[in-house]
C-alpha cells in the first residue's frame, strides 16, 4: 500500500484469487466481485458512475497476470477499514457467545422435521405453525428450529453446538447436563426424528421426548426402535391410503424409555380438516389421509400439549415480561 497526496494506492499481487472493488457513497453502495480466474473483469458503467461521484479516481482494466494499482480516495479507505474492523468485532463477539455453554442460556431445545420435500419455512404446515406458537410462549431459554428431513446431520450439529459438546464424547459434561431436548416430525420427518435420536445416543446426549406423526421409514434409516437415551416416545398414525404410517414403535430398552402410546387416527370415512385446503392439489388427491393427519389442528394441539408438559411453565423472566 502506497500513499500519495489524498490518494491511497493498493498493490494487488497476482497470486490473489479474488480482488474486491467497492464503490460506495452516501446514497450508493455497490460491491463488485472481481474474479481473477480468467482475468480482471470490471463494469464500465459502474466505473464511470464512480468516477462521476468522485469515489473512484482510477482503475486499470486488463488481465491480472501483472500487478495493478487501484487508487481510491483516502476517506473511503478509512471508512472501509472502520466498517471492516467493526464487522470483525461483531463476528468475534458472536463466535464467543455461541461457544459459551448453553446451560447458561438455554434450558431446552425443540427440533422439528418436515415430511416429504417440504421446505422448513412452509407456513401452512403444522410443524412450523406449532413451532412458532411455542416460540411465542417461550421466547427465552428455549431454542426452536424446523429442518427439512434430509438435513438430519445439520440438526445434529446444531444441537451439539448449542450444548457445547462434540460428537461421540459420551462423558461430556455438557451432554449429560443437557436440558430438555424434544424432537418431532411427520412422515419422513418422523423417520428423521429416530435417526437423530440414534445419533445423539452415540454422543451420550439424552432426549426428553420424541413425537412421530404418520412415520414413513426413509431408505437408510430405521424409525421403529427408540434408542435408550430417549425418556419418552409417542407415535401417531393413520392406517389408510397410499401412504400410511408405522403402526407401532418400541423401546430398545423398556426400562429406559417409556412408550406413551401408538395412537391410531382415521380419516377414511370423514372429511379431511378444512386446513388441508391450502395444501397442493396433488397431495390432497393422492395422499389425502397422509396429509390429513399433518394438517389436523386437533391432533397437533395434542402434540403441543405434550411438548408444553415437557417444557414446563415459561421462565419467571418471560412470565413477568408478558
Amino acid at each position: 500500500m502506497l500513499s500519495s497526496g489524498n490518494k491511497i494506492w493498493f498493490y494487488t499481487k497476482p497470486s490473489r484469487r479474488y480482488g474486491l472493488v467497492v464503490l460506495t457513497s452516501q446514497k450508493v453502495a455497490t460491491t463488485v466481485l472481481v474474479s481473477v480466474a480468467s482475468g480482471f473483469c470490471y463494469d464500465p458503467p459502474l466505473i464511470r458512475r464512480a468516477r462521476t461521484l468522485g469515489i473512484l479516481r482510477s482503475i486499470e482494466p486488463g488481465p491480472m497476470s501483472k500487478s495493478r494499482l487501484t487508487s481510491l480516495t483516502t476517506p473511503l479507505i478509512v471508512s472501509l477499514m472502520f466498517f471492516f474492523l467493526l464487522g470483525c468485532a461483531v463476528l468475534a463477539q458472536q463466535q464467543n457467545s455461541s461457544s459459551e455453554p448453553v446451560s447458561h442460556r438455554q434450558r431446552a431445545i425443540v427440533i422439528g422435521f418436515m415430511g416429504g420435500n417440504v421446505a422448513p419455512d412452509d407456513i401452512i404446515r403444522n410443524e412450523l405453525i406449532m413451532s412458532d406458537r411455542l416460540r411465542a410462549s417461550y421466547p427465552q431459554g428455549v431454542y426452536f428450529e424446523v429442518f427439512e428431513n434430509r438435513r438430519v446431520e445439520a440438526a445434529h450439529q446444531k444441537i451439539l453446538q448449542l450444548l457445547g459438546t462434540t460428537p461421540g464424547h459420551s462423558s461430556s459434561p455438557a451432554g449429560k447436563s443437557a436440558g430438555q431436548i424434544i424432537l418431532y416430525g411427520h412422515s419422513w420427518g418422523a423417520s428423521a426424528v429416530v435417526t437423530l435420536a440414534d445419533e445423539l445416543h452415540k454422543d451420550g446426549v439424552p432426549v426428553t421426548l420424541t413425537v412421530q406423526v404418520d412415520s414413513i421409514e426413509k431408505k437408510g434409516q430405521q424409525d421403529g426402535v427408540i434408542p435408550a437415551n430417549v425418556a419418552r416416545a409417542v407415535n401417531f398414525y393413520q392406517p389408510d391410503g397410499f401412504l400410511h404410517g408405522r403402526t407401532e414403535i418400541r423401546a430398545a430398552d423398556p426400562a429406559a424409555t417409556q412408550i406413551l402410546g401408538n395412537f391410531r387416527v382415521s380419516y377414511k370415512d370423514k372429511e379431511i380438516p378444512p386446513e388441508c385446503s391450502a395444501y397442493p392439489w396433488y397431495e390432497r388427491k393422492f395422499i389425502k389421509t397422509h396429509i390429513a393427519i399433518e394438517c389436523d389442528p386437533t391432533l397437533w394441539n395434542r402434540i403441543e400439549g405434550l411438548i408444553r408438559d415437557s417444557l414446563g411453565q415459561p421462565s419467571s423472566e418471560t412470565a413477568s415480561s408478558r
